[in-house]
């Protein structure tokens, strides 16, 4: 029998991912420390072959957001006792101590958890699975893929129509939910303008140095906080691992209170 192993700290002494195996011997990393100069998984959920099907067990509903984060935005409720396709599943990286699985719609519209976001034993079930379809993951993905275009294509349509109604002249592409490559432009310059205006630097050359600044290789995504300030320096991965190992700010030397991660909105 394998000696029982007191659960390390939720991302381990190294601030890295950690998961248990299921026959209770060890954890082991799931993503290469990005610290040793190498960055990758090392281990990752299997892709579904077959699209599954689960029912809304929870009596409040599942909450449907719209990414495998829970901080990102509402979609939807789906209520009690209805069925619902699962295309993918995924677990969320917040909270740190305990990652919720998540499940991906077949209609695209977002994520449910299949767990409430609670301690153990209070962390009862929202979904549960029923049954495996016949109809693989890589054909629905097709189906929503062309599903969207198709939607796509009636929007514009009906703009169309509504302009020539109207009398008034055929809408831009911007109007259609479509930005092309001079509205990116006109945008990022009004952003400048603002940040000038509100005191702040232009950021129309930060995208030469928006490279976490100790892999150097993926994209800064978290905040560090120290105090009542932050530094947006670090890949979410970095960050942890420093925060674990008492390292200071990278930019300015401060104790590091805090990891966060951002999110633009």
């Amino acid at each position: 029998t394998p000696p029982l192993l007191p659960p390390p700290p939720p991302s381990g002494v190294q601030g890295l991912a950690r998961l248990r195996t299921a026959d209770g011997r060890g954890w082991i990393s799931e993503q290469l420390n990005p610290l040793s100069g190498h960055r990758g998984p090392v281990v990752e959920l299997t892709p579904l072959a077959t699209v599954l099907v689960y029912r809304v067990c929870l009596s409040e509903g599942a909450l449907v957001r719209q990414s495998s984060e829970l901080s990102s935005p509402c979609v939807r409720t789906i209520e009690a006792g209805t069925d619902f396709q699962v295309l993918a599943k995924a677990f969320s990286d917040h909270p740190a101590s305990r990652c919720i699985p998540r499940l991906q719609l077949a209609d695209g519209s977002g994520w449910v958890s299949t767990r409430l976001n609670r301690d153990p034993p209070h962390d009862t079930a929202i979904v549960e699975f029923t049954a495996a379809t016949r109809v693989r993951v890589a054909e629905r993905t097709e189906e929503l893929g062309e599903a969207v275009r198709e939607e796509q294509a009636q929007r514009r349509g009906a703009l169309l129509a509504e302009r020539a109604r109207a009398g008034g002249s055929v809408p831009g592409r911007e109007a259609l939910g479509t930005p092309v490559l001079s509205d990116v432009a006109t945008l990022s310059d009004r952003l400048d303008s603002i940040s000038l205006r509100r005191g702040g630097q232009s950021d129309s050359n930060a995208g030469e140095d928006r490279e976490c600044v100790v892999c150097l290789a993926a994209p800064r995504t978290a905040t560090i906080v120290h105090g009542e300030t932050g530094h947006i320096a670090c890949c979410m991965e970095c960050a942890r691992v420093l925060k674990a190992r008492g390292d200071q700010c990278p930019v300015c030397r401060m104790r590091i209170d805090l990891v966060i991660q951002h999110f633009w909105a």
